[in-house]
This record gives C-alpha cells, structure tokens and sequence, in this order.
C-alpha cells in the first residue's frame, strides 16, 4: 500500500529539455495515479515538453494528464471556470518577476483531451491554464508553475479545493491574504536572511569600445619631446636624442684634456 495519498510535483518553468518528468519519474506517477493516488502537477512548458517527447512521454500525457498543448497568448492571472470545484478563485496574479514569488516565464494552453475538462482558465480569456481528470486517482494539471501564483492565500486556497475534491477535510480557517506588494514573497522571504536582492538591478551597459580606422603615422607639432618643434616621427627624436649625447661626450673629453 502506497504511504502518500497525495503528490505535488513542481516543475518551475522547465523548458521544452528539461520540464518533463523522466522515464522513471513518469513510471512512478503512472503507477501512483492508477493505484488511486491524487497528483497536482504543475509546470511552465510542462506540456509542451511532453508532446514533443517520445512515444512514452506522448502516451503519459493522454493516458495520465489528459491534456495537450493548446494556442493563445495568455496573460498574467488566472481564474477558475465558473460551475467547477476551483471558480470561487478569481484574480490569481501571476509573478512577472517583479513581485516576489517566482517569475512565471513561459507558459503553455491547455487542450483538455479524452476524459479531462478545464477547471482553471486564464483571466478574461477561453484559454485553458488547469485540466482536471480521474484515470484512477484524482490529477490536476497546471500549466502556470503553482509557485508563481503572488498571493499565498491564493496558492493555499488553490491547492485546498483540489485536496478537498480529492476527499480530504476542509481546512477550519481560511489562509491570510498576501498580495506580494507589501512585505516579502515566497522568493523574497527565502534569499532575505542571506541579505541578497533576488531581483537584482541590471548591471550598466560597458562603454563603446574606440575604434580607430587608420593608426596615425606622424605625430603633431611639439610632441616628440625634444621642445625642438619638430614634425618628425619617433625615429627623427631618437636620431637627436643620440647626436646630444654624443655631443655631451665629446665636450667632457675636451674639457679633461685642457686640464691635462
């Protein structure tokens, strides 16, 4: 008998390489859900990294997550479908990476598939952002990281109406708001005793690089340090530095030999 009822797998923002679940992963889920266990799986490109997997990946999208990949460009909140088990959340904003939880990045639309239907959709839109379905256990599947949703109420309250579906007890009391405007978020509250910005300012353009089309072959007036005004190169220079030196000596020689 498995040990936990419930999973939550978080996959960030992942990326078409990196979100999916590998193939043990993907074995372990399939095994839990069809024993009766109840997954909250969310993920950024969750989605779209599986349809463009291999025939195991394609097969645990339809067979488990009854989903794939949709079209649009969706904004930054979502809400749940009236008439569903999550329409009593409304406004969800989600992180741009300027609030304090976790930048959302990409995020894919969700087509529900065979035995899965929409319960969470992008604010304002027709665009699916949550597909719901039971191959054995209860799944949720999120195409917006679970973390990047600002408020933690909102987060605790989401999660909350899919334990609650899934036939765990409601919670006594419900979740303090947080909008992520005052006080740290998520992100905020973990890297704040370590005293690091974990939205750091951009750092400053370099300077344009000098870039010259002909190196000057002669130099002005007056530079060649010899105050002889000359307009010679640096080989005219060392050819008089030499002649005084030369002249120097010969001036100490006579002047030893007038001694003598």
């Amino acid at each position: 008998k498995d040990r936990y009822r419930v999973v939550d797998w978080f996959t960030g923002r992942g990326g078409e390489v990196g979100a999916r679940p590998t193939r043990a992963e993907q074995d372990a889920l399939r095994a839990f859900v069809t024993g009766g266990g109840h997954l909250l799986l969310s993920g950024g490109q969750l989605t779209s990294a599986l349809s463009v997997g291999d025939a195991d990946d394609k097969a645990f999208l339809a067979d488990i997550l009854r989903a794939s990949p949709g079209t649009g460009t969706p904004p930054l909140s979502v809400e749940g479908m009236p008439g569903d088990f999550l329409s009593e959340l409304t406004g969800l904003t989600l992180d741009d990476g300027t609030r304090g939880a976790y930048p959302v990045g990409v995020t894919d639309v969700l087509t529900p598939a065979s035995g899965g239907s929409a319960v969470l959709r992008y604010a304002g839109t027709n665009l699916s952002a949550g597909v719901f379905s039971m191959p054995g256990g209860q799944v949720l599947l999120l195409s917006v990281p679970f973390e990047s949703v600002v408020d933690r109420a909102a987060r605790a309250r989401l999660l909350s109406a899919f334990l609650v579906r899934a036939g765990f007890p409601a919670p006594a009391t419900p979740p303090v708001g947080d909008s992520g405007d005052s006080g740290p978020g998520l992100l905020s509250g973990c890297v704040a005793p370590r005293g690091v910005d974990p939205h750091p300012p951009e750092p400053p353009e370099p300077p344009a690089p000098i870039v010259l089309d002909v190196l000057p072959q002669f130099y002005p007036l007056g530079d060649s340090g010899c105050g002889c005004g000359a307009s010679a190169g640096t080989g005219t220079g060392l050819w008089l530095l030499l002649g005084v030196i030369v002249q120097l000596r010969r001036a100490r020689r006579r002047a030893s030999d007038v001694k003598r």
